[in-house]
């Protein structure tokens, strides 16, 4: 089972502006696309609304300020606040600037991270979860707060065609045209008749009516980053144990850049304690970090004379990733990279010796089969394909 949360932040972009034009007067109202946005209280009070048009708008605020929506100007209050996110996980995708939504998945108790992601950020936003990104966009947009119908087949059959993110105007229009006003009367449309109207997308229509059609969350924040987490079962707290949990940090870090053939100058250390709230130490270094050796010495430079209180987890992040390029690879990447292409090279000869040259070759020139493909999906829709 996929686990989804999506966060948005309540009056996120009126609240900006208000930080950054401290004497900006009068009732506020942000608009994109022809639309609010967002407004502040006292418009909200007069029949304002997100999503309203902005002409129906502008009839009920004469008087008040419009500001057009850009993407720059909100660009750092989003970074400011995704970045509470990276400690609970390294899946994270961000939306507009007042939304994301995060893979808990991979957590044996994704409850309670949410509730310490709900703590550290505050009761500023809404909490809603899914299956997929579009289950929990919805479970947001029917129900409001701290929502979940992934598992009610009921509940989600009783919702409208035109409350679904995934299907477009036109989609919406033609299954209006067979009758079907809600998701329950798209399951009972035979498959062969949805076929003869839709064609291909007859599958991924039934999907979405029963809440299976996937919508996975990419991994885009932080961009071009790599991350390695290790947790204890109890408390450290003498220096020597610290070091040793340092190297193999370090050794996580470092076979990730040699797989990308990356390096980076920052590094960002959570040290996560008993109270349950991160504590973020960052640094940037005037050399790049680019393999074991130099990400251990990040590390301790980081951690030994810093981290004070014990702990229960380390994870480190090192974002802004670039190619070696220029810089020559060391010795460790040299030898590394190597010995991992003269091993595959020895095996795959030897075999094909023994049986014969089409016996054996590379996975990358072989294309899956339709049952492959199937079970592939059917493993992912059932949450065991971790």
């Amino acid at each position: 089972m996929h686990y989804i949360l999506y966060l948005t932040q309540n009056q996120f972009y009126v609240r900006e502006i208000r930080r950054t034009e401290p004497d900006a007067e009068g009732i506020l109202v942000c608009t994109h696309q022809k639309r609010v946005l967002d407004v502040d209280l006292e418009g909200h009070l007069k029949g304002v609304h997100p999503g309203m048009e902005l002409t129906q708008a502008r009839a009920l605020l004469d008087r008040a300020r419009y500001l057009e929506y850009t993407q720059e100007r909100f660009a750092e209050a989003q970074k400011s606040w995704l970045w509470k996110l990276v400690p609970y996980s390294d899946v994270i995708e961000p939306g507009m600037p007042h939304e994301a939504w995060i893979d808990l998945t991979a957590h044996p108790e994704p409850n309670s991270v949410a509730d310490a992601i709900e703590n550290a950020l505050g009761r500023e936003f809404t909490f809603a979860y899914g299956r997929s990104k579009w289950m929990a966009s919805l479970c947001a947009d029917l129900s409001g707060d701290r929502t979940w119908i992934g598992d009610s087949c009921e509940v989600l059959g009783r919702v409208l065609v035109d409350h679904i993110p995934l299907l477009d105007g036109t989609t919406r229009s033609r299954l209006k045209d067979l009758g079907c006003s809600t998701l329950s009367d798209v399951r009972a449309i035979q498959k062969k008749t949805l076929r003869g109207y839709f064609g291909k997308e007859a599958m991924r229509l039934r999907s979405i009516a029963f809440g299976d059609w996937p919508e996975p969350v990419a991994r885009e924040f932080p961009k071009q980053s790599i991350a390695y987490r290790i947790s204890f079962d109890g408390e450290i707290q003498s220096t020597e144990h610290l070091d040793l949990i340092l190297r193999d940090l370090a050794r996580g870090l470092s076979e990730q850049l040699i797989e990308k053939e990356s390096k980076s100058d920052t590094m960002l250390l959570f040290v996560e304690g008993s109270d349950g709230y991160p504590k973020l130490f960052r640094r940037t270094f005037a050399r790049p970090i680019l393999d074991y050796r130099t990400a251990l010495a990040a590390l301790r430079m980081i951690a030994l004379g810093t981290i004070k209180t014990e702990f229960l987890a380390l994870k480190a992040v090192l974002i802004d990733l670039s190619p070696w390029g220029a810089h020559q690879p060391s010795f460790f990447q040299q030898k590394a990279k190597s010995q991992r292409m003269l091993a595959l090279q020895t095996t795959l000869k030897s075999l094909q010796s023994a049986f014969g040259e089409k016996s054996i070759q590379p996975a990358t020139e072989i294309q899956p089969s339709r049952q492959q493909r199937m079970h592939k999906h059917w493993l992912y829709l059932m949450g065991l394909d971790g």
